[in-house]
């Protein structure tokens, strides 16, 4: 995804209308990764699912009020349209968390990508476009990409969550 100085219009800050928050979603995803790792006969490594589970603690923990701004959930390719102004996101799952959520979602697609010059690299990349800090974008990209392996893993789709 291309990356501009159109990020920080993405995320607004929100008034609490019952959305979710970044620790409710840092929440779901543990409890997720957890059930799915054991109902699926572990399919990974525990150090994996470990460290996914810490980073997962670590986002919760530090989830701020104050600094959660509305973010759109789910930013990736198939939700990103090309537009006069950069781009266009579409069908959001909407959360109030740090901006980073939406960085650690990008970190979880195109694994080509993102291994072309090391995932830290990447993560240092990206958090140098947008200001923001390249552990929590790290951290949330750990977590969701396990989870998202985990959820091919159990849809059959086995080559994709490698």
């Amino acid at each position: 995804m291309r990356f501009s100085a159109n990020w920080p219009r993405v995320w607004r800050p929100a008034l609490d209308g019952g959305l979710p928050t970044g620790a409710d979603k840092g929440r779901w995803l543990a409890e997720f990764v957890t059930a799915t790792w054991e109902s699926l006969g572990r399919p990974c490594s525990e150090l994996a699912v470990e460290h996914a589970l810490g980073c997962a603690a670590r986002r919760v923990a530090l989830h701020d009020d104050e600094r959660a701004r509305l973010v759109h959930g789910d930013v990736q390719e198939w939700n990103a349209l090309e537009a006069a102004e950069g781009f266009a996101l579409v069908d959001p799952d909407g959360l109030l968390a740090e901006p980073e959520y939406d960085l650690g979602i990008i970190m979880r697609e195109d694994p080509v990508e993102l291994l072309r010059d090391g995932p830290h690299e990447h993560a240092h990349w990206v958090a140098a476009r947008t200001g923001l800090d390249v552990t929590a974008i790290w951290e949330w990209g750990v977590v969701e990409r396990l989870s998202t392996a985990a959820h091919l893993w159990s849809n059959c789709n086995r080559s994709a969550a490698r």
